[in-house]
């Protein structure tokens, strides 16, 4: 009967140390980092300048490898396609982070002499500081849910739709059902932020060009 009351007693001590534990798992924290730009001339213009801005983290030197190679591949492809550039920009905004994750989205915007109109495409960056190596959706939510890309696309199509409803976004049933179907890459735009995980579609993957970029968080919950 003792034994029984302890129990009974440590079973909410239990129950707080659990549950701080998962709160800590998804907690938001602060990383230092600083802007770094590189300004590209054009070859054949040298009025005409192209703009590379990323993140180096002053603890992570393994993350700043890794958006460096990313960098490294920009460059590359801009000099293949130079001339007929108008106007290339890579930038980012937010970095977000989420337990031991790191995450932030490059904005790529460019211009091609003669297109009807200019191109932006978000992509993301996601980095795990314990097993220090970028991760896709599948290495974070495969181990928590067998099937989080049913979730990911019920959650997603059904906040979209609900959003043409609203006439908030214009769009059609079948945009939307091609765009959030349960594959991976229709979910690789990704970062965690705390408890959500927020995630972009990019230029007509669920609305036409018109619509722009939609983006959508859904509760780790």
């Amino acid at each position: 009967m003792k034994g029984m009351k302890i129990f009974l007693v440590l079973l909410p001590v239990l129950f707080v140390l659990v549950s701080c534990n998962k709160r800590k798992q998804w907690e938001e924290y602060n990383v230092k980092f600083e802007r770094k730009e590189e300004i590209i001339t054009k070859k054949s213009d040298e009025n005409v300048k192209f703009k590379l801005i990323y993140p180096v983290f002053k603890d992570y030197p393994e993350f700043n490898k890794i958006i460096e190679q990313k960098i490294l591949e920009e460059k590359k492809a801009l000099n293949e396609g130079m001339n007929d550039l108008e106007y290339y920009d890579i930038s980012f905004e937010e970095v977000r982070t989420s337990g031991k994750y790191i995450g932030f989205m490059f904005t790529n915007s460019l211009y091609f002499t003669g297109a009807a109109h200019g191109m932006m495409k978000i992509s993301a960056v996601n980095y795990d500081t314990e097993e220090k190596k970028e991760v896709s959706l599948s290495d974070v939510f495969s181990p928590l849910s067998k099937n989080y890309l049913e979730i990911f696309s019920e959650f997603t199509s059904q906040e979209l739709s609900s959003r043409v409803e609203r006439e908030e976004l214009i769009s059609s049933d079948d945009f939307i059902s091609e765009g959030t179907d349960m594959k991976a890459e229709n979910f690789s735009c990704f970062n965690l932020k705390g408890f959500e995980v927020i995630v972009v579609f990019n230029q007509y993957q669920v609305a036409p060009y018109a619509s722009g970029i939609s983006e959508v968080s859904i509760p780790l919950s």
